[in-house]
């Protein structure tokens, strides 16, 4: 299965996490970006 995980700043920044508290694989990526890709993604999940 090919999964990417996934997180922009202002995501850690509302939750009051760095990408330090993230797990191994986690991936910067800028909010404009993560919102062009998850319109033609099959499958989204955010919190």
């Amino acid at each position: 299965m090919n999964v990417r995980l996934l997180v922009c700043q202002p995501s850690l920044d509302l939750h009051g996490y760095t990408m330090e508290d993230m797990i191994e694989g986690v991936e910067m990526i800028g909010g404009a970006a993560f919102n062009a890709m998850a319109v033609e993604a099959d499958a989204v999940i955010s919190f």
